[in-house]
């Protein structure tokens, strides 16, 4: 039962209820009435403008659904629901989370190591220790053809960094190419003559001078003596005879394996003895893209490359067991290198790669053949030309043309350099800084990637990349026509003085004549 209380307190609320409702009701009237005033006076003409009010605030958009794309891209901005989403995915997808973790950490690692250890060779000094009079006492020697442009470069930062340079000399005339242009009349760039027949003698007059104290200056009191650091080996880098190899006769052969094999093995092997003596190293530079990729045309650098390398892996076992040590450095492309002496038509660089994939046979323009192929190709007989002379000119021509060069950019000179003086003595000059040598250094561009992409691609895809024509492309009736070996019925005999090596047919004649002249030899 309700007291008069409860009665009184509930009619109170009721009152109060129906008060609040009213002035709602009486609210939202005035705001609708105050908008339509509004509305009506901002547009009207004969109100002036600065007392019309503002027209009235378009509703706000609605909000978008949840897979909408302005959604997502929002979200993108929340961390939570980007760790949310992260996480979710990541359960889901176990295996390649953890391979992509494992990516990214490994390259992240691997990349801050490389930008580190650039830095920190960049600010590496490169110095050899002296004497405490300041006199020189460490020598290199350097075996290498005197008129090739890397030995004179190699000689010359050899002695800035406080090396005694002797440059190995068979005749008279490489000594005063060595006196008078290699060392430029620096004392410390001195030829050193070894008669490579009966070295005995000069080897033992030369261990005896390292071996005997010597004296900074005439009339000085203190002595010191001398110590041997290494023998640098640098055959030809460059100068390779391009050709095929039905032209490469024997005497290009010999030739080519004396001069950038036989000798440099000798030479080595007339310094052991004195090497081990001193425990000092051997260093060997050999260009590493030509013989990795092994392209048309460059049977001898790619012979000579090979058989360099395997010989460094045989020389570095056998002599390690004495103290001497071993490195090999493969050059790549290099600023300052290519284009050496001798017929270098075909690069040896990386650019005989980039290039050579546009190179399918086509026909060159005649501007872009070099004058020293089209003399080569001359010499050749003429079922030679025949076979070979469209290929080798389309390989030159695309090789060496100017966006080819402009597309491959070679490292700095002084990378190379670097990599020498490491391979010498380590790098640095005093304790802290010494660090052990390594058996391999790869220097210049292309000089990892060419020799990856050889040992990992299939021989077909690098084929490819080198222009080089599928297997069964050559027609072989045409081919042997072509050389002469077999002619049409109604062709005339061949004269008496077109046989032998480079005689050939009227069908031979007219397929030789039909490359000359697509090729932009008879222009």
């Amino acid at each position: 039962m309700s007291t008069p209380e409860d009665l009184f307190f509930n009619a109170l609320h009721t009152v109060r209820d129906s008060t609040l409702h009213a002035a709602n009701i009486f609210d939202s009237q005035l705001d609708s009435l105050a908008t339509s005033l509004r509305g009506v006076l901002s547009s009207s003409t004969w109100l002036p403008e600065s007392y019309r009010p503002r027209p009235p605030l378009p509703p706000p958009p609605p909000p978008p659904p949840p897979h909408s794309l302005p959604f997502y891209y929002a979200s993108l901005l929340n961390p939570s629901y980007l760790y949310k989403s992260t996480s979710a995915w990541a359960t889901r997808h176990k295996f390649l989370s953890a391979t992509l973790f494992v990516s990214l950490t490994l390259g992240t690692c691997y990349t801050t190591h490389r930008l580190l250890l650039r830095r920190s060779k960049k600010r590496l000094k490169r110095r050899t220790a002296r004497a405490p009079n300041g006199a020189r006492t460490q020598v290199v020697i350097i075996a290498g053809y005197p008129h090739e442009a890397i030995t004179g470069l190699l000689a010359l930062d050899l002695e800035k960094r406080g090396f005694i340079v002797y440059i190995v000399v068979t005749t008279p005339e490489e000594e005063r190419a060595v006196v008078a242009g290699v060392g430029q009349g620096r004392a410390d760039i001195r030829p050193l003559m070894l008669d490579v027949a009966d070295p005995v003698a000069h080897i033992e007059r030369f261990a005896s001078y390292l071996l005997s104290p010597q004296t900074a200056f005439q009339g000085a009191t203190a002595s010191h003596y001398l110590s041997l650091v290494g023998l640098v080996i640098v055959p030809a880098l460059s100068s390779y005879q391009v050709a095929p190899i039905e032209v490469l006769c024997g005497d290009m052969w010999a030739d080519t394996m004396n001069i950038n094999l036989l000798q440099p093995i000798v030479i080595t092997r007339c310094f052991l003895r004195v090497l081990a003596l001193f425990k000092a190293r051997v260093v060997v530079l050999q260009s590493v893209i030509v013989p990795s990729l092994a392209p048309p045309f460059c049977a001898l650098e790619t012979v000579v490359g090979r058989a360099v390398e395997g010989w460094v892996g045989v020389l570095e076992r056998e002599v390690s067991p004495f103290g001497v040590g071993v490195s090999l450095i493969k050059v790549g492309n290099v600023e300052g290198l290519s284009g050496g002496n001798g017929n270098q038509h075909f690069p040896t660089t990386a650019s005989a790669s980039s290039s050579a994939s546009s190179s399918r046979m086509r026909t060159p323009s005649p501007s872009s053949i070099p004058p020293g192929a089209r003399a080569d190709v001359l010499s050749w007989p003429a079922p030679l030309r025949a076979s070979y002379a469209r290929q080798f000119i389309a390989s030159l021509s695309s090789s060496s043309s100017p966006a080819a060069a402009a597309s491959v950019r070679g490292a700095p000179l002084r990378d190379l350099h670097i990599a020498v003086f490491d391979a010498l003595s380590g790098g640095g000059s005093g304790p802290k800084t010494k660090r052990p040598a390594k058996h391999v250094y790869s220097v210049g561009t292309g000089s990892r990637v060419y020799e990856v992409l050889a040992g990992w691609l299939p021989r077909s895809a690098v084929g490819w990349l080198l222009g080089v024509p599928r297997f069964g492309s050559v027609n072989v009736q045409q081919h042997r026509r072509a050389r002469g070996e077999i002619r049409n019925a109604g062709d005339p005999e061949p004269d008496s003085g077109s046989g032998g090596e480079g005689g050939v047919g009227s069908g031979g004649g007219a397929a030789v004549a039909g490359v000359f002249v697509d090729s932009g030899f008879g222009k």
